[in-house]
């Protein structure tokens, strides 16, 4: 029988080490009911990707997810709220945790050199990032949840 071990976090350190663990934040964009993602040019990073960053020892989450969606989505937030917590095993069998947040933007984000917008507004992709499109249909339809009321 496999032994079984606490996540517990080690000191921070600059790069994820394998079997660790590591936090992340993914903003799920949405303008007038349309799910916004990110066509991705750079090489290190070439995909469709959502919003995300890996969070900073220390970082408060929502300030972190506020950050995203200035960055990427040029600051039209109208509403920000936690909607998921997922966990996935990650590079070399590190442990990722990922906070989900769902942005209601103002506008259709700009994009910039190497970060397209896509916009779907009724089929949406099988998958986004590690994001499978039954999840994704899920935090679009949220309204009026109760999980922007939890407190990290």
């Amino acid at each position: 029988m496999k032994e079984k071990v606490q996540a517990i976090f080690g000191k921070p350190a600059k790069n994820i080490s394998p079997g660790g663990t590591f936090l992340t934040v993914h903003i799920i964009p949405v303008c007038e009911r349309k799910l916004i993602a990110f066509d991705v040019l750079a090489p290190e990073a070439k995909g469709r990707w959502f919003p995300w960053t890996v969070l900073t020892f220390g970082t408060e989450p929502y300030e972190a997810a506020a950050n995203l969606v200035d960055d990427w989505c040029n600051g039209s937030v109208k509403r920000l709220e936690l909607c998921d917590v997922l966990t996935f095993k990650s590079y070399e069998e590190a442990w990722q945790i990922s906070l989900v947040f769902r942005s209601e933007l103002t506008k259709i984000p700009q994009g910039d050199a190497e970060r397209k917008p896509l916009v779907f507004e009724k089929e949406i992709p099988q998958v986004i990032d590690k994001f499978k499109a039954a999840d994704i249909q899920r935090w679009m339809n949220l309204k009026d949840s109760k999980t922007n009321q939890m407190i990290f």
